[in-house]
């Protein structure tokens, strides 16, 4: 998947899109796991692609101690290895089948 398409599914407005649906019960509740997950690689894809020197949010400016960052991003891997993949057709977990999930 090419980055900028992937930055595009993952970001604030896809996720708050689908925490609408849900709440308004044109989607299953269970979709809120989507909208998590939108919002944290949202999050993650901001933090990585900073490019400003200072700014509001904290997470989008240079790498700096008492940036935030080493917390940030120590808590994000923990998130990441808690994720769990499925293949719906047989609900099975194919997890450890995706080589690109632990590295290659």
């Amino acid at each position: 998947m090419n980055v900028k398409f992937a930055a595009q599914i993952f970001s604030s407005s896809v996720s708050v899109g689908v925490a609408v649906h849900c709440q308004h019960n044109s989607l299953p509740p269970e979709a809120m796991a989507t909208a998590e997950l939108c919002s944290q690689m949202n999050n993650l894809f901001g933090a990585i692609n900073s490019s400003h020197l200072k700014s509001p949010n904290q997470l989008q400016q240079a790498i700096s101690e008492g940036s935030g960052y080493l917390e940030f991003l120590q808590s994000n891997t923990e998130w990441l290895l808690t994720l769990r993949i499925f293949y719906t057709v047989r609900i099975k977990l194919v997890t450890n089948d995706i080589k690109c999930v632990y590295g290659c």
